[in-house]
């Protein structure tokens, strides 16, 4: 079956809510996935794998952990406490944003971080905003790399075979921002040795991510019926709360 951008993403809406979802936090879930999804980055894929983890009991935005930078960590390091990017990304990016104005230019890592893939969507937002901006993270013996200019709408994204990395780092999510344009690869090999014999082994360029975007705005968007089936039974939660509650204040 296909669905247009806008059933995916009310689905997706109902589906965070009867997932526990704050309303900000299920706005901001739905369009990542969304984005995701329709850019070619398997957004609804990565999704069902994660759900189980989500709903968990892992539907609260948490409070970030936030460590200044010092003589030991160079760049200031943030705790997401092994929630999904899909409650934390936007704050995430939106501090990154924040010190970039300040100081022209910030790095951070972001430990303890799951779904990695999903801020990708807010990383686009920071370009949109007019800064350069960049993100990477470890999974699975790849380091996944995307870049975004200033006044752009799609990264570009890079993956490059390199050795396991050593825990906790293989969770973690380094984000970069700043106002100018900065060689940002330089700066994440600075800050990461582990990449020094990295093989890049794919990339994708911004025009193909804008062109599958723009492909699934007009064929609409491939939905696997098992993830939609999984979608309603998320949605009868908010439909049952909802007709309990009613039914609680009848008559008053």
């Amino acid at each position: 079956m296909k669905v247009s951008k806008n059933e995916l993403t009310a689905a997706l809406k109902k589906s965070f809510e009867g997932l526990g979802f704050s309303y900000g936090d299920y706005l901001d879930a739905a369009a990542m996935v969304t984005w995701s999804e329709m850019t070619g980055l398997d957004g609804l894929q990565t999704l069902e794998r994660a759900l189980p983890f989500i709903d968990a009991g892992n539907s609260q935005s948490p409070a970030l952990g936030y460590r200044y930078a010092d003589s030991n960590n160079p760049h200031p390091v943030l705790d997401a406490k092994g929630a999904s990017s899909l409650l934390c990304g936007s704050r995430i990016v939106d501090l990154a944003c924040s010190l970039a104005r300040k100081n022209h230019s910030v790095m951070l890592r972001v430990d303890n971080c799951r779904n990695r893939l999903f801020a990708l969507e807010r990383l686009s937002n920071a370009g949109q905003r007019g800064l350069v901006a960049a993100m990477g993270w470890f999974k699975e013996g790849c380091f996944s790399w995307a870049t975004i200019g200033a006044g752009q709408q799609y990264p570009a994204l890079k993956q490059f075979v390199c050795a396991p990395i050593e825990t906790p780092l293989h969770q973690s999510l380094w984000l970069f921002c700043s106002t100018a344009e900065k060689d940002c690869w330089e700066l994440m090999s600075a800050a990461l040795p582990e990449l020094a014999n990295a093989n890049k082994s794919e990339q994708r360029e911004p025009q193909t991510l804008q062109q599958a975007y723009a492909d699934s705005l007009e064929q609409g968007i491939a939905m696997p019926v098992p993830v939609w089936e999984k979608f309603d039974l998320l949605t009868a939660r908010v439909l049952v709360e909802s007709t309990e509650s009613s039914r609680a204040g009848a008559g008053e």
